[in-house]
């Protein structure tokens, strides 16, 4: 059952990222915020769903167990699953112009290309922070979960289901990254083959919302 455990929550997640990716809409002339919503939405439900079925899976193999704690592992996928999203919305801050950080090294070409490499450079190395301290608060958090202070061994284990956790969405998240590479290609063709502008600015838009 441990062994199957990762194996069959990664599955699940495939699945759980194909509805996720069914559940993104957009309307005609969307915003980049929109745009933006919409995508996360689609994270969201996925995420939801791995939420549940995880918890039926680890019901189903370890629930006649008693050495081991169903609704601990259940809970440790789910510090993982979090840890993720947290480390993705602070991606999503430090980097999407829509937030503070990127407006200010923005602002600081005003006063030349000095004073921008020094601004991207410095908000790079501040944003570091939430990642770093999300995974030392999830290892421990799915390290005492699992029964670590009883049994280091499976302390472990539930730090490496965390893992699986947080990366059983990948399928919609790898979906969306795709955005930005595809999208930048569509604007370069746009722009060649004479398309009215409004078609490079969703292009861009686009391109954006996948990086």
């Amino acid at each position: 059952s441990l062994a199957v455990a990762p194996i069959a929550l990664a599955g699940l997640g495939i699945v759980c990222s194909l509805i996720g990716v069914f559940v993104v809409r957009a309307k005609e002339d969307a915003s980049f915020s929109q745009l933006l919503k919409s995508l996360h939405m689609g994270v969201w439900a996925a995420s939801g769903l791995i939420v549940l079925v995880s918890l039926w899976l680890l019901r189903t193999l370890f629930g006649d167990i008693e050495a081991i704690s169903w609704l601990g592992l259940w809970g440790s996928i789910v510090t993982g699953l979090l840890a993720g999203l947290i480390i993705a919305f602070a991606t999503e801050y430090y980097t999407s112009y829509e937030h503070a950080p990127t407006q200010g090294i923005a602002e600081q070409a005003e006063t030349g290309p000095a004073t921008v490499i020094i601004a991207g450079v410095a908000v790079g190395m501040i944003s570091t922070w939430v990642p770093i301290a999300t995974i030392v608060l999830a290892i421990i958090l799915a390290f005492t979960f699992a029964g670590g202070g009883e049994n280091f061994l499976l302390g472990l284990y539930g730090v490496g289901i965390a893992a699986v956790g947080m990366l059983s969405t990948l399928g919609i998240t790898l979906a969306t990254d795709a955005y930005g590479p595809i999208a930048d290609n569509a604007g370069g063709n746009a722009e060649m083959t004479g398309q009215p502008p409004v078609v490079r600015e969703r292009t861009d838009m686009l391109d954006s919302l996948g990086n």
